[in-house]
């Protein structure tokens, strides 16, 4: 898909008007000449940007999203809390960091996050981001973690002008859908990229930002859990 988006700036000698789109000299003393920019749409895949460092691109090691459109989510981190010991009655795990550039061999890791991209004309009129989980926590027989429970907090972008707004300082992910940020017809513009908490700890393994839950009362088996979750950009959703 290409967009094209064509400005016209007009000056003049003497005056200034916005009839004309050509050169022209209307008498001896007084012409009129055109400036002319064409914006055009990238059609490769939209590379992310650093969470911490908007101006940097950064490649993470997980896939990101092969489509592009003037409005989209370019790349969402997973949720992966490792191994943990079930013998703690109970217990909050913390999501690992995530691997970006390892192909440009300056493989670092940074927290967990989202990058999405606006970037429709004059018509955009915002949107909402929204995440849902899909079911419960459960092993590869479908027996279900009981109890647990995904929850972001801190969540930040790198700058406060022009930035989405967050919907809420803790947002606990459920079965329905929630809002995660929302921007409105002047914020959002251009690609953002969503920080899911700061780097803890000494080594910085973990993020902050993203904690599982688990009740004292759950029975815990030495396997795996997982669930899935849905993530939707929702154009327009106050018009």
């Amino acid at each position: 898909m290409k967009q094209l988006l064509s400005v016209i700036l007009l000056s003049s000698m003497i005056g200034f008007t916005n009839t004309t789109f050509a050169s022209s000299y209307e008498e001896a003393t007084k012409a009129t000449t055109v400036g002319e920019i064409t914006f055009t749409e990238n059609g490769d895949p939209e590379i992310p940007v650093d969470p911490e460092n908007p101006n940097i691109p950064v490649v993470p090691v997980e896939p990101v999203n092969p489509e592009n459109a003037e409005l989209m989510i370019s790349y969402v981190s997973d949720f992966r809390f490792g191994e943990q010991d079930k013998s703690l009655n109970s217990w909050q795990a913390l999501a690992d960091t995530v691997y970006v550039n390892k192909e440009k061999k300056q493989m670092k890791e940074i927290v967990p996050f989202i990058t999405t991209k606006d970037i429709r004309g004059s018509s955009r009129k915002g949107w909402i981001l929204t995440v849902t989980q899909n079911d419960d926590f459960r092993d590869e027989n479908g027996e279900i973690l009981k109890g647990a429970e995904l929850q972001l907090s801190g969540l930040h972008y790198p700058s406060l002008d022009g930035a989405p707004a967050i919907n809420a300082d803790t947002i606990t992910i459920g079965k329905e859908a929630q809002a995660i940020v929302k921007a409105n017809e002047t914020t959002g513009v251009g690609q953002w990229s969503l920080a899911l908490g700061e780097l803890k700890g000494e080594e910085q393994k973990k993020t902050t930002g993203i904690t599982l839950n688990v009740p004292e009362t759950t029975a815990k088996k030495n396997t795996t859990y997982s669930t899935s979750l849905t993530w939707e950009l929702i154009a327009d959703p106050f018009f």
